[in-house]
């Protein structure tokens, strides 16, 4: 179209103005073409303007029309009427559907809420095969770590460090070989006779960190070493190696109390009264660190034999809240050991006909534990948190608050139970509670949030449990996320950032189909019910697939990202191709 064009131009200082037919200009942006919208008199607020439309380089002149210079059929929320909100970008507009991509894709001012992360899962190394024990926990930053043992009786410790995963081998040393005879008269339980050096094969590990670069273990081991009890210690993390030294003197070593169960033990660490030989599948938690106080944590496991770890068969559930005490050895020289309290002497919590490990997590001021009880039912545990007052070697654990009884509709034991802590509302703290029916990966599996009344747990809500797989579900794992679950919409508006957007995301290993999968599932922290499929409709969201597993898998742990993973990572092992996979599920959400 030719038309009539005022052109302006200065030149050493004098302006002329020149009127005449000519074609409109080529652009590279619609800030060209604001010259015609001044010249035609064309109001701001317009929506039919001068501006450059999308095309070729070279090929793009200033055209008059509603405005679209991104070429996704909506123009600007700047003039009357638009709705896009970023005119440069095709991929931002009020009708677009977020993504995971790290812009505002519906300009509801918040990026990335209410979406999966995209991608296949990644592989990230090397993993022994056949792995025995797989024990995922949380770090200090939120990432996850894995504490597992191997058939050949060899540890590790996967941690992700910088976004990259690092695996670290655990060995397990000791020059006691014997722990049938004690030296009570040292008023001890911690230390038994020495015999001899011996190789141990560990059977069990778990680990968590106090602090960055700090972790309290529980392990087991199956040969040498007092096979099947329990030893607490410490370590420092490295890239290299982690090294469980016990000795006899305490120079140098890292282990410290030990814990057998036989039913007429003194104190813990003395007794070997068959058939009850040590403890099996522990677990760990360790409130933050703290300047004035030093580290602590809460351990618990079964009471019977770590060979004998049988679903379905009734077992006592033990804790035993440790520390970590530092001074002078024998020799002068600064060391750090473990210590437990009542003197080294477990509290029996209940009884669990499950053969997973207890779940235990930090609650507000303590920890939480749960597991499965005779009759189809779920105990959940508060236990006070408990201080260390300095030089003080006699510290009492508080596990007699009431317990709260989470009733299921399962015929069959529960097992497989994992919790995680979420958002605290009119003074109650929210728990997510997962479990699988049955023994084996042949149940369902199911989720329910509970309102922990911490004053008196027995006064506990709960929500209805809802079935995230009807058969075929191993291995549950579960994280909390504060926000971006959810997207609220206003009269077809998206309005991200809302108060109560958050909830809980349970993955799992798959069994029902001839080749295993990895799944995930979310779950709103309003009332715990399966997140919709849309924001506007009703529809529980289908459970997404994460990963195509080669063979058996011991695991899957979640764990926020360390930097560039995102709001929620996750690591699983691929028995059949002897790996480790990784990858994000939730971008992380901002403004």
């Amino acid at each position: 179209m030719r038309r009539a064009l005022v052109w302006v131009a200065v030149l050493q200082g004098c302006s002329l103005a020149v009127s005449q037919e000519v074609e409109p200009p080529r652009c590279q942006r619609s800030a060209q073409c604001e010259v015609l919208n001044v010249v035609d008199g064309v109001a701001r607020e317009s929506r039919r303007r001068w501006y450059c439309p999308p095309g070729p380089a070279g090929l793009r002149v200033c055209t008059l029309g509603d405005i679209d210079e991104d070429g996704d059929r909506e123009s600007p929320d700047a003039r009357a009427g638009g709705t896009d909100c970023d005119d440069t970008d095709p991929r931002r507009g009020r009708r677009q559907v977020e993504a995971p991509d790290g812009i505002d894709n519906d300009c509801d001012g918040v990026i990335d809420e209410g979406v999966w992360m995209d991608g296949a899962a990644v592989a990230l190394g090397a993993a022994p095969t056949p792995v025995v024990t797989f024990a995922g926990s949380v770090r200090s930053d939120g990432s996850a770590a894995v504490a597992m043992t191997s058939g050949d009786g060899q540890g590790a410790l996967a941690r992700f460090e910088g976004g990259e995963l690092r695996v670290a081998p655990v060995t397990y040393r000791s020059v006691y070989l014997d722990f049938s005879t004690t030296r009570e008269a040292a008023g001890r339980c911690s230390y038994p006779d020495v015999v001899s050096g011996a190789a141990c094969d560990l059977g069990d590990l778990v680990a968590v960190e106090t602090s960055p670069s700090q972790w309290l273990s529980a392990s087991v081991n199956t040969v040498g070493c007092a096979s099947g009890q329990l030893r607490l210690g410490w370590f420092s993390d490295t890239d290299f190696a982690v090294v469980l030294d016990a000795r006899p003197d305490g120079r140098g070593s890292n282990v410290g109390f030990g814990v057998d169960v036989g039913p007429v033990s003194h104190c813990g660490g003395v007794s070997r009264m068959p058939p009850v030989r040590g403890a099996a599948r522990p677990s760990i938690a360790a409130l933050p660190a703290a300047a004035e106080q030093r580290p602590r944590g809460l351990v618990t496991w079964h009471a019977r034999a770590a060979n004998a770890v049988t679903c379905g068969t009734p077992a006592s559930v033990e804790a035993l809240g440790v520390w970590l005490a530092s001074g002078p050895d024998s020799g002068g020289m600064s060391r750090s050991w473990v210590m437990a309290t009542d003197a080294g002497r477990p509290q029996v919590l209940g009884v669990t006909e499950g053969g997973s490990r207890v779940a235990t997590t930090l609650g507000e001021g303590g920890f939480v534990v749960a597991y499965g009880r005779q009759g189809g039912a779920i105990a959940v545990h508060v236990v006070a948190g408990f201080a260390v007052p300095a030089g003080s070697a006699s510290v009492a654990l508080d596990a007699s608050r009431s317990v709260f009884v989470l009733a299921t509709s399962a015929t069959a034991p529960i097992d497989g139970v994992v919790i995680a802590p979420g958002t605290t509302r009119e003074g109650r703290p929210e728990l997510g509670v997962a479990w699988r029916e049955g023994c084996g990966p042949g149940g369902a599996l199911r989720f329910a949030r509970v309102r922990l009344d911490p004053m008196d747990p027995a006064r506990s809500e709960s929500s209805p449990p809802v079935t995230l797989a009807a058969s075929g579900a191993e291995g549950p794992a579960i994280a909390y996320v504060e926000d971006g679950m959810r997207v609220r919409r206003e009269r077809g508006r998206a309005h991200g950032g809302e108060r109560d957007d958050g909830g809980w995301v349970v993955a799992w290993i798959d069994h029902t189909e001839d080749r295993l999968r990895a799944r995930a599932q979310r779950m709103s922290e309003l009332d715990g019910a399966l997140l919709p499929t849309t924001s506007e409709g009703t529809a529980p969201e289908a459970a997404v697939e994460i990963a195509a597993l080669s063979g058996e898998s011991v695991g899957i742990t979640l764990g926020r990202g360390d930097g560039s993973g995102g709001a929620l990572r996750y690591l699983l092992h691929d028995g059949g191709a002897a790996r480790w996979l990784g990858g994000g599920l939730l971008p992380r959400v901002g403004p």
